[in-house]
C-alpha cells in the first residue's frame, strides 16, 4: 500500500493537473482505507514496523496534500515508538512530512 501511494504521489509531483485529479480520483479514499487498516496491524506482532513504509505514506501524504488525520496520527504513534530504528534518510523524509503538512494545513499541530 505504501509503496502504491509513493509512486502514485511521484507521478504528480511535476504536474499540477495530474495532482488535482490524484487528488479527486475515486479511488484514492479507497487506497487510503488500506492504508489506515494496513497501519493499525503494523506493529503489533513483536516486529517493528517497516519505517521506509511509514516515511513514505507521510512523504506521499505531504506530496499530494492530502492529511488523512488517522493515518498521520498511527504513522506519529509507531515512528515515536520506534525512532531508533530509521535510517537517516527515513527520518528526514518522515519529519519533511509533517513539516510540510503542517505547513499546507496549520490546524494539525495543536
Amino acid at each position: 500500500m505504501s509503496t502504491a501511494l509513493h509512486r502514485l504521489a511521484k507521478l504528480a509531483i511535476a504536474d499540477p493537473e495530474v495532482m488535482v485529479a490524484l487528488r479527486e480520483h475515486p479511488a484514492l479514499p479507497t487506497l487510503m482505507g488500506a492504508v489506515r487498516e494496513m497501519l493499525q496491524h503494523a506493529g503489533t506482532g513483536g516486529a517493528p514496523p517497516q519505517c521506509q513504509a511509514l516515511s513514505n505514506i507521510a512523504w506521499s501524504l505531504a506530496t499530494i496534500q492530502t492529511a488523512d488525520q488517522p493515518a498521520l496520527a498511527r504513522i506519529a504513534e509507531l515512528a515515536s515508538a520506534h525512532l531508533n530504528d530509521f535510517k537517516p534518510f527515513e527520518l528526514s523524509s518522515l519529519l519533511w512530512g509533517f513539516a510540510k503538512l503542517v505547513e499546507l494545513q496549520p490546524c494539525m499541530h495543536g
